[in-house]
């Protein structure tokens, strides 16, 4: 794979987004659009789209009423292929019932990192039944936290690869309310019950060629190449870095038919849990991504915010 020929940093025109308001939830990370109709893109937006995915991490859209079920699934199919859930406990298809009743979504992850050939790439989630407070969802960016570590831990990160189990959340003993779907019928009797998978630590975007961590409290249960308790220590120190990033994790405030697209690759995200015992319900419709590489050879296409002077004034100041 190689880098885009036309990739170009969206960051200030947007290209074909320009016409739309941009609203820049911090420097680095994270746009929301208004005036945006998702029923209503072009072709050259949809490409558009990926690129400040791939710069931005995530982008929102207020107001989607007109983005119904057939044309969700439809906005997902232009974005890349269908990935169906494998773990869910629910109707088969590519719409995923994100129902929030209980605290195992309220933890970083990136969705459905525990499939070996073709993780999650972009999340589409549509939020339909609100609390009456409370409910936000926040991302961060194991893009940005990458870079924030030594360049020394860098390069010992980029030699490991991590185990990614769904079981750890949707097993029996999470608290996740999908749960028991037996697995024999679709993946066959010698087959895992819950799919693992093994990817590199540090994952390379194809768009932009940046680095990024790709480990997550949701679904990351050890790292390979260390013992039990190296990986344990190892994999905190990594978590708690993207726990305290608050200088690259955003906080979106969901109203009724808002939207919400981010790009599992670089980003993480969770479900603030301060609305329980209140109901939270989104639709989400997921794309296939490529399977997850670290090539150590691929420099980013274009420099980002963060490999300038003002970003390591911002490492310097806010040290992990």
């Amino acid at each position: 794979m190689t880098v885009s020929q036309d990739y170009r940093p969206p960051t200030g025109e947007y290209r074909s987004f320009s016409q739309y308001k941009a609203i820049e939830y911090s420097a680095y990370f994270g746009t929301e659009f208004e005036g945006v109709d998702l029923t209503q893109l072009t072709d050259q937006q949809i490409e558009d789209l990926k690129v400040i995915l791939a710069e931005r991490g995530v982008v929102f859209f207020r107001g989607q009423d007109n983005l119904v079920e057939e044309k969700h699934i439809e906005l997902g199919g232009r974005l890349g292929e269908h990935h169906v859930h494998p773990s869910w406990k629910g109707p088969r298809g590519p719409i995923f019932v994100a129902e929030t009743r209980q605290s195992w979504a309220n933890h970083w992850h990136s969705d459905v990192s525990f499939d070996q050939e073709t993780p999650v790439k972009y999340s589409i989630l549509k939020m339909e039944q609100l609390p009456p407070a409370g409910g936000d969802t926040a991302w961060a960016s194991a893009e940005l936290a990458y870079y924030k570590l030594s360049p020394s831990l860098r390069a010992y990160l980029s030699t490991l690869t991590a185990e990614h189990d769904s079981a750890l959340t949707f097993g029996a003993n999470s608290s996740n309310p999908h749960t028991g779907n037996d697995f024999k019928e679709e993946f066959g009797k010698d087959k895992p019950r819950f799919p693992r998978a093994i990817h590199p630590v540090i994952r390379t975007h194809p768009i932009t060629g940046r680095q990024a961590i790709f480990v997550n409290r949701g679904f990351t249960t050890r790292i390979v190449e260390l013992t039990k308790s190296e990986s344990e220590t190892l994999l905190n120190f990594l978590y708690n870095l993207i726990d305290r990033g608050q200088e690259f994790s955003v906080r979106f405030r969901w109203s009724l038919n808002a939207v919400a697209i981010w790009d599992n690759t670089q980003t993480q995200h969770k479900a603030i849990g301060d609305f329980l015992p209140n109901d939270r319900k989104g639709f989400r419709v997921s794309t296939k991504s490529e399977k997850p590489f670290f090539d150590g050879e691929r420099k980013a296409a274009y420099p980002a915010l963060y490999e300038t002077e003002g970003w390591q004034r911002v490492l310097d100041i806010n040290p992990y």
